[in-house]
């Protein structure tokens, strides 16, 4: 799985979180090989310790969750979005090495 399908994942789990379960495997997955792209590492931790089943909650607890998602999934996508970046630059500057060398 790749880093941004896995974070199309966990996002699309977020916006779910009020209408079904998502503590299911394709989630835990997801967040495992986002983890290590994580800074600080409690983002994906809270994020995975919010994942309780929806049986039995009322409407407020529900939209607690999601809000709790939210703010978890804001952190995991800042810190995957400022990898990509690094990544990106690094690219970039080695493409403008090669051709200044020709």
């Amino acid at each position: 799985m790749r880093v941004l399908e896995a974070l199309k994942i966990v996002e699309e789990a977020v916006l779910d979180s009020k209408k079904r379960d998502i503590d299911t495997p394709e989630i835990r997955e997801a967040l495992n090989r986002l983890e290590p792209f994580c800074a600080p590492k409690w983002q994906v931790k809270g994020f995975r310790n919010n994942l309780d089943p929806i049986t039995g909650r009322s409407g407020a607890d529900l939209e607690g969750q999601q809000q709790l998602l939210r703010v978890y999934f804001g952190g995991i996508y800042r810190s995957v979005r400022a990898l990509l970046q690094v990544r990106i630059v690094r690219l970039t500057g080695n493409m403008f090495e090669q051709e200044t060398r020709r």
